[in-house]
């Protein structure tokens, strides 16, 4: 006699699995890049959240920025005088994982970027030049790479064209502040969701809410930004506000869609935090629209 598993047990048991396979993918991704030569290039996040179902779920989130060893080029000729211009390009794999169980946020987003910088140079002594920060110079990042759902049941391959601007003494002040604006341009791929696994039985913050039809091209501009700033409340405490947000144009669908983060941090040591998270909207590929509140160990590496 054989039994047929109901449709909720084998969402839950797929959603269990998905999960699962994110963490392991994490994992191995830390062992191999945890001894890298740069500095805290990635963080990982494990909270626990409550959804606006009023729900109580775990939320992971996760994070890698580095440069390729050897993937940094730069113009050859010296700046004659200050005010001229000079160039950079650098190549980085960028990766956020957005996941949990129950009906938290799901996301996957996985590129290469290749940033070409232009800016104006200065001589900071005989023969010696350098970036001029005291101006505003520009970043075009040019990036290709995949979107998902945390089950991998729908698949974006999506080309992005940007262009930030770096402002005039901004690494040299507390409040960092962060904005750009891109093209985006791509293809929704069925990746084959069963019927028990169907993007349709989501619900909460787990369900895809994006207009985006499969098996069809999508584009979309956006327009994000992120602001940092610190509060010092004694001499050896500063806590830190993280405010970021992010909008997009589906031009395919003429439609919108957004995402917001907020996240007091408080410093434990240097590469761990105890952050506290508001979210509202899943952001990409879901465009989710709910909200959920967290806390976090964050630890980065």
């Amino acid at each position: 006699m054989t039994h047929t598993p109901i449709p909720g047990a084998r969402r839950t048991l797929h959603r269990a699995q998905s999960f699962w396979r994110c963490i392991l993918m994490l994992a191995a991704a830390l062992s191999v890049t945890a001894d890298t030569a740069f500095a805290q290039p990635g963080k990982i996040s494990l909270g626990s959240l409550r959804t606006e179902a009023k729900r109580q779920a775990v939320r992971v989130a996760a994070e890698y920025f580095k440069n390729l060893p050897g993937s940094f080029f730069a113009s050859s000729d010296k700046p004659k005088a200050t005010g001229e211009g000079g160039w950079w390009l650098d190549v980085a794999p960028e990766a956020r994982l957005l996941t949990g169980d129950d009906d938290a946020f799901q996301g996957v987003v996985a590129k290469l970027t290749g940033n070409f910088a232009r800016f104006h140079a200065k001589e900071l002594a005989p023969g010696v030049w350098v970036v001029d920060y005291d101006r505003t110079w520009w970043v075009f990042p040019l990036s290709v790479g995949a979107e998902s759902d945390g089950a991998f049941r729908v698949v974006n391959a999506v080309a992005e064209v940007g262009i930030v601007p770096i402002f005039r003494n901004q690494f040299r002040n507390p409040n960092q502040l962060w904005v750009g604006l891109f093209l985006q341009g791509g293809y929704k791929f069925d990746a084959g969701a069963t019927d028990a696994t169907a993007p349709d039985d989501d619900v909460g913050g787990s369900a895809d809410e994006s207009e985006e039809q499969l098996d069809d091209a999508l584009a979309r501009a956006k327009l994000e930004a992120r602001l940092q700033v610190p509060v010092r409340l004694t001499k050896d405490l500063e806590l830190r506000l993280i405010g970021s947000g992010a909008g997009w144009y589906d031009i395919v669908n003429s439609t919108t869609y957004h995402r917001l983060e907020g996240t007091l941090r408080i410093p434990l040591t240097a590469d761990k935090y105890f952050d506290f998270t508001y979210e509202r909207g899943a952001g990409a590929p879901t465009f989710n629209k709910g909200e959920q509140f967290s806390a976090n160990l964050t630890i980065a590496f």
